[in-house]
């Protein structure tokens, strides 16, 4: 398998500079710094941003861990996806088949997200919901029983 021949170079050619080691927010201020080479390509830092902008909290505290393993990793994703599109496995059962179930969780996790981050609550509408359940919100003051 040609795959199985190229992984260990992939991961082995990664390269980054001190500066992706720092904290978030100290990236050099030239996006067109090449700043990484993985897999005999270079890596600039808006590149780096932006993928860096696609992480979740526990993957950019990996990146600040290890940056070049995280690259590595990334690049490899990205690679893999490329040749799966090339393969047309998307085309093909099972993975047709996944993908359409992926697809439609996406979708409605985006559509409840939308809504939620788009429902426009009024400071009126707090204050009328509040007075008509005031009584939940009531406590009872005890001092014996």
């Amino acid at each position: 398998m040609r795959l199985k021949q190229y992984l260990p170079v992939f991961f082995l050619s990664a390269s980054l500079p001190v500066w992706a080691q720092l904290p978030a927010g100290a990236a050099p201020t030239d996006p067109t710094k090449v700043v990484a080479t993985v897999a005999g390509k270079d890596v600039t830092a808006a590149e780096v941003q932006k993928m860096l902008a696609s992480f979740d909290a526990q993957s950019t505290q990996a990146f600040q861990q290890n940056p070049q393993n995280v690259l590595s990793q990334y690049f490899l994703f990205l690679h893999l996806a490329e040749e799966a599109e090339k393969a047309k496995l998307l085309e093909k059962s099972p993975y047709k088949e996944q993908f359409e179930g992926l697809k439609l969780q996406v979708l409605q996790r985006s559509r409840i997200n939308e809504e939620n981050n788009t429902f426009p609550v009024t400071p009126e509408m707090i204050e009328a919901y509040n007075k008509e359940h005031a009584p939940q919100y009531e406590q009872a003051k005890i001092k014996a029983i």
